[in-house]
């Protein structure tokens, strides 16, 4: 019966598997995993271009190791075949850990426990479809979460065995991964030195503590710290996060926006709450009515739930600083909340009946969403195959047509059209392609048209020289984005091969717009994004709401190097003035609609014009 147990064991963990290996294979190629996919055409995949690709990241945008791991996942397909399911089998038995306190047995029990574990994952999680296969989310928080949270695997264990003898091995092995652990993501770090902190000192009071319990909480602090001060942040989108100031922030949130967060938490979780209480109320009912009394839980499964509690409620609060309050970033929260309802249903499994009806419910569910699933992605791979063999066809004059695809919002499913964005149209085509446009055709209701405004690039060197017939090939003459944090990129990634003149020093990188309608103030250059001597200036318009709900542009009056006179708007075949309004450091700018396409907003000094914002 054992060796039939570990077989059944065995069969059923590597069938887990292989199902993440058929998504990996199916994963489309989507948004952000352009940006590395056209990394690779222009560097190759070699050691050397990862390691440059690692340093460029950290010192430049995104300092995270997850922006590495997306590099390597959209490599050769391989790559992302054999390190990504392996991700997402280890955040399984992570999550079983922590809720059990013991290592897994190779049974059918335990086989069943991880089945009950992953379909609570995907209940509770948000979008568990582009969690687990839209690689920009999967390597900077499924992988993220795996690593951080099986840095208290150790803990789990130790405190819930009986006392053995101290293992000195493991703390240079923790210091690393308290490091990595640290630098995985900003909104979660802060929450796991303090839980790592916390627990050592409950393991103090017990006389319990290791010194890798110290050398773990003082790696997490090391990789935080590498994280929060990388020279990246303070560049990524132009400063974009040195301009945002967390207390700021949690004023613009407001009270009501804060309870809100920790609302979209337990909303994300209100599934697999219910359904474990449920579980457990039935549990204690049929014992009851057959004269029996179940066990409670231990003490240290019961501390394991608080701690993940506060820790969920921790990184839920740090999330009150972020200015971008997206589904994704709820995800830590949402799988610390799924360890607790794993511990939990250690109750419903002591009653036959129940446990039965549980293991039914988890076999039906996890055949659900793993039909879902493949269903979905295969259309999409088929979608994504098609697109790219038009792309490849076309040439270098071609505007190139594709269908929108079939699953165009984002959901439980999948990530949607990423091909809505006219930035990343221009982008695939021009960087990736090298088309002259891609279009979607019939254009989706919802999807961004192409931006109406001619871009052009002036560069100034010292001493003077023609910057063309120096440097005929570099990218931004043939391909100018129409949005601001792109053409920041865009120069940040070639600066070094630009400023490579012998004799010659960059100076000046000006980027322009010509506006689609006449009637702006003459005289005046209007600029899209400066570069002069290593600091950019743009402005950042973002949108918001009043309290009545109307819709408006809002911008830090700091942004502009004068004050700002006037404001107008390009839309529909004219240009006309429109209001700008000063409320303390901030200007705003009314939203009207004036027809279905693209709106541009400009705004005005005393000597020159800025692309302030767009809608549509």
């Amino acid at each position: 019966m054992a060796a039939r147990d570990r077989l059944v064991f065995a069969a059923g963990v590597i069938g887990l598997w292989g199902f993440f290996v058929v998504m990996a294979v199916l994963t489309p190629t989507q948004l952000d995993d352009w940006y590395e996919v056209a990394w690779h055409h222009h560097h190759g995949f070699t050691l050397a271009g990862v390691l440059e690709f690692a340093r460029y990241n950290y010192f430049n945008y995104n300092p995270r190791p997850g922006e590495t791991f997306l590099l390597l996942v959209n490599g050769p397909r391989i790559v992302h075949v054999l390190i990504t399911p392996i991700f997402e089998l280890a955040l399984l038995f992570v999550v079983h850990l922590l809720a059990r306190g013991r290592w897994p047995r190779a049974d059918r029990t335990t086989l069943a426990e991880l089945a009950i574990a992953q379909v609570l994952i995907w209940l509770v999680i948000p979008i568990p479809g582009p969690m687990y296969f839209y690689r920009p989310y999967t390597t900077n928080y499924l992988f993220a979460s795996c690593v951080q949270l099986g840095l208290f695997v150790p803990f789990r264990i130790e405190l819930a065995r009986p006392a053995g003898p101290p293992r000195w091995w493991l703390a240079p092995v923790l210091l690393a991964w308290g490091i990595a652990g640290g630098m995985t993501n900003e909104h979660t770090g802060p929450a796991a030195i303090v839980v790592a902190f916390g627990v050592a000192g409950l393991a103090w009071r017990r006389r319990r503590l290791r010194g890798w319990m110290v050398t773990a909480a003082v790696g997490l602090v090391v990789g935080y710290l590498l994280l929060y001060f990388a020279p990246g942040q303070t560049k990524r989108y132009a400063g974009l996060a040195t301009d945002i100031s967390p207390l700021k922030t949690i004023r613009d949130h407001g009270l009501y926006g804060c309870l809100r967060i920790v609302g979209s938490v337990v909303t994300e979780a209100q599934i697999g709450l219910a359904a474990v209480t449920a579980l457990v109320l039935i549990a204690l009912r049929r014992a009851r009515t057959a004269g029996r009394t179940l066990a409670g839980l231990d003490g240290e499964t019961i501390a394991a739930m608080v701690v993940a509690l506060g820790f969920a409620a921790m990184i839920a609060v740090t999330i009150f600083a972020s200015p971008i309050i997206e589904d994704r970033v709820l995800f830590a929260s949402c799988l610390l909340v799924t360890v607790i309802l794993v511990a939990a249903t250690t109750i419903a499994w002591q009653e036959p009946r129940t446990r039965r009806l549980m293991i039914g419910i988890a076999g039906g569910m996890l055949a659900f969403y793993a039909v879902g699933f493949v269903v979905v992605y295969r259309q999409l791979a088929a979608e994504s195959a098609d697109r790219i063999a038009a792309l490849d066809r076309a040439g270098p004059d071609d505007v190139v047509e594709v269908e929108p695809t079939a699953f165009p919002h984002r959901d439980l499913w999948s990530y949607g059209e990423d091909l809505q964005y006219a930035y990343m149209r221009e982008f695939v085509a021009h960087r990736v392609f090298g088309v002259r446009g891609l279009e979607l055709v019939p254009r989706p209701v919802g999807a961004q048209p192409n931006p109406p405004e001619r871009p052009e690039v002036a560069v100034v060197f010292e001493p003077p020289i023609d910057a063309r017939a120096a440097r005929p090939g570099w990218p931004l003459w043939q391909a100018i984005p129409t949005q601001w944090p792109w053409v920041v990129r865009e120069i940040r990634e070639t600066l070094a091969e630009l400023d490579a003149v012998p004799g010659h020093r960059l100076h000046e990188i000006d980027v322009t717009a010509v506006p689609a309608t006449p009637g702006m103030p003459a005289g005046k250059p209007v600029y899209l994004v400066r570069w002069i001597d290593g600091a950019f200036t743009r402005i950042d318009a973002r949108t918001r709401a009043d309290d009545r709900g109307w819709p408006f542009l809002v911008f830090a009056a700091s942004d502009l190097p004068r004050p700002p006179t006037e404001a107008w708007l390009s839309a529909c075949g004219e240009t006309r003035p429109v209001e700008l309004q000063h409320t303390g450091d901030e200007l705003r700018i009314p939203i009207v609609y004036q027809c279905s396409g693209n709106h541009t907003i400009y705004v005005c000094d005393a000597e020159a014009c800025w692309l302030a914002g767009r809608y549509w």
